[in-house]
């Protein structure tokens, strides 16, 4: 007599194991965004620009002044 179910009931249950490792692998790339977006948030609020285009100020004086001489 064969045993045929056992050999069936051995096989699903290590299927269901299965996917172990793509649940690690999705967690890992979920927390990676999640991280990427806190870490992105964090620098446009901290970024406020207001020394880096030393030309911005010089330009604005300039237009301001002829705009007046006219």
């Amino acid at each position: 007599m064969t045993q045929t179910t056992v050999a069936t009931k051995v096989h699903q249950t290590l299927d269901a194991q299965g996917d172990f490792t793509a649940q690690i692998t999705f967690n890992d790339k979920f927390t990676y965004c999640f991280t990427q977006n806190i870490n992105l948030f964090f620098r446009q609020l901290t970024d406020l620009n207001i020394f880096s285009d030393a030309r911005f100020s010089a330009d604005g004086f300039r237009t301001g002044f002829c705009r007046y001489r006219k």
